[in-house]
């Protein structure tokens, strides 16, 4: 399949007008400025997680733009807006409380905002050297303040009264580092790019032209009018990436969920009754009309009432011979980790080589992850999975009831270290590829995941045959 060429057109465009909208942004609020007044000689605020916090807090980086992490005791919110920073993860900037971090996480330029950053949000530490917090070479001493070019006061007219006289002064005095921080080792960290400098020059040109530069305006209209075109052709490109195949049959209805609990039940003790193990499932999906266990690996040995589709590698239940389990038999749910991708199709997460990364826009690819871990606690078989998070709200964590522990499944967010090796009966969920991931999950802008391509395939052909005989006896 030929891959589309504006992916790489529309992220650079994209960083573009990223790198437009920091240029256009001068100084901080005043508010976030009293509070943190820490800058380096050349107005960089760098962030890093403060050594002696309890509970192992610090800083890290998280892609949410939209939600506030909440922090327990008498920590603060931090409003995730800094979308201007450039950090180590590539991410934006959050809290969170369930990690042990120390270093160094970001760097803002000086044309960077903060917004929102309180006296006491108390995991942000401001370091005040660029040289040895943003990967600049070290320099012997303190730079001479460069002298600032002024213009000649003029008296007030009528055409420049409406200029404010109070301007925000910026901090030039820098803080002494903290004695007691250790920084990292920063040689791979990148540097970070300078915006441009802006010319406060109101003096009109001697044309009488009005100063208005319309060489720059067309410039800027053209790159616009491009980048436009460039989105809609890769939007248009992605829906017919998207949209090519077409996913199995499921069922909306709120009670689906309860219905395949009760069928896997019942799988369990009809392959305890026939004598064998449950079959190695991949996937689960449920229509109005039935059930389908997708294997695999062919399997034609079905107890009754299963029924094998062609091929071996599906096996059917009809929804109206799901019966309910009397109170003296209480099976194990057979594959306690079950992921909802969508509503009446779940993934067994312990039968896909791991971590399983999910792939596409990191706030699809972030919602896609805590779509999975808010469906996993709503399932019924949730009371037997402990479900566990790295950069993401805790509310999504669950724990499972004393002594029922059957499966456990950890999902990360982008930026965050992730484990190479997976003990059994557990699954790794990450945001972004890792450098090792096993499994890779398309995710759809809109946040939900592709569906695996062995869930698309048809069955197989039946063999050419002859005309059917009787039904073996005890069949229903």
């Amino acid at each position: 399949m030929r891959q589309g060429p504006p992916v790489s057109f529309l992220r650079a465009g994209a960083v573009s007008g990223a790198l437009l909208v920091a240029a256009a942004m001068t100084g901080s609020p005043a508010r976030a400025r009293d509070a943190v007044p820490c800058r380096d000689q050349e107005g960089f605020w760098c962030l890093y997680g403060k050594p002696d916090l309890q509970d192992g807090g610090g800083l890290i980086g998280t892609n949410n733009g939209d939600t506030d992490l909440k922090m327990d005791g008498d920590w603060t919110f931090f409003n995730d807006r800094t979308r201007s920073v450039s950090n180590r993860s590539g991410s934006y900037l959050g809290l969170y409380d369930d990690i042990d971090f120390k270093g160094l996480m970001a760097c803002l330029p000086p044309s960077s905002t903060l917004n929102g950053i309180g006296a006491g949000v108390s995991s942000l530490r401001i370091h005040p050297t660029s040289s040895a917090a943003c990967g600049k070479p070290a320099s012997a001493g303190r730079p001479k303040p460069k002298p600032k070019k002024t213009r000649p006061v003029e008296a007030p007219s009528a055409q420049n009264t409406d200029i404010p006289a109070d301007r925000p002064k910026k901090s030039e005095e820098p803080v002494d580092p903290s004695p007691s921080l250790a920084l990292p080792s920063l040689d791979a960290m990148p540097k970070l790019p300078k915006a441009p400098p802006v010319n406060a020059s109101a003096d009109e040109p001697a044309d009488g032209s009005g100063g208005v530069p319309w060489g720059v305006v067309g410039a800027v209209g053209g790159t616009v009018a491009t980048l436009l075109a460039l989105g809609a052709g890769g939007w248009a490109w992605g829906r017919r990436r998207t949209t090519a195949v077409p996913a199995p049959r499921t069922s909306t209805d709120p009670g689906a969920a309860g219905r395949v609990h009760s069928a896997l039940l019942l799988l369990a003790v009809d392959c305890e009754q026939a004598g064998r193990d449950v079959p190695k499932v991949r996937a689960v999906t449920i229509d109005d009309t039935e059930v389908t266990l997708h294997l695999a690996g062919a399997d034609e040995a079905a107890p009754q009432p299963w029924r094998v589709a062609p091929g071996g590698r599906r096996w059917r239940l009809l929804v109206s011979d799901i019966d309910e389990l009397t109170d003296d038999v209480q099976p194990d749910a057979p594959y306690p980790l079950l992921a909802g991708l969508r509503p009446g199709m779940w993934v067994n997460l312990a039968a896909y080589p791991g971590p399983i990364a999910l792939v596409g826009g990191r706030k699809a690819a972030r919602r896609a992850a805590l779509g999975m871990a808010r469906r996993l606690r709503d399932d019924p078989w949730h009371w037997t999975v402990r479900v566990r998070t790295v950069g993401f709200p805790p509310e999504a964590s669950i724990e499972p009831e004393a002594g029922a522990e059957l499966g456990r499944v950890v999902f990360i967010d982008d930026g965050m270290e992730v484990p190479g090796k997976i003990p059994p009966g557990s699954a790794v969920v990450s945001v972004g590829r890792p450098e090792r991931a096993g499994t890779i999950w398309p995710v759809r802008r809109d946040g939900t995941v592709v569906p695996p391509a062995d869930l698309l395939a048809k069955d197989a052909e039946p063999p050419d045959a002859e005309a059917p005989g009787p039904a073996p006896a005890g069949r229903r």
